[in-house]
């Protein structure tokens, strides 16, 4: 009768196990799939992050860009220093026919 007991009792034991098992891989199943979507998001987002961040970074290049030509043109058409205005450049006087200099 003891023996009967304790064999009844090992078989208890090994299903409680069995089954403690079972729902521990379950739970680390199911932690993994939600670390995996997690980690799914996150890289999403990161990648939008950056995205815009280069978005902004690029339009700032270009604004930049633009507004240095914009400014070095017109202070290059207006200098005092060159003589010409913007309208001059614009419109430059004719001076008339070119001449070669062997027709002398």
């Amino acid at each position: 009768m003891l023996l009967k007991a304790m064999k009844e009792a090992e078989v208890v034991r090994d299903e409680i196990v069995s089954r403690a098992r079972t729902e521990a891989d379950h739970a680390v199943g199911r932690a993994r799939e939600q670390i995996e979507r997690e980690k799914t998001t996150a890289v999403l987002e990161l990648r939008s992050h950056v995205v815009d961040i280069a978005m902004a970074a690029a339009a700032k290049i270009v604004e930049s860009s633009m507004t240095r030509r914009l400014s070095v043109s017109s202070s290059t058409i207006s200098s005092p220093r060159c003589g010409l205005s913007a309208t001059d450049v614009a419109s430059p006087p004719n001076p008339g026919p070119l001449k070669s200099p062997r027709a002398r």
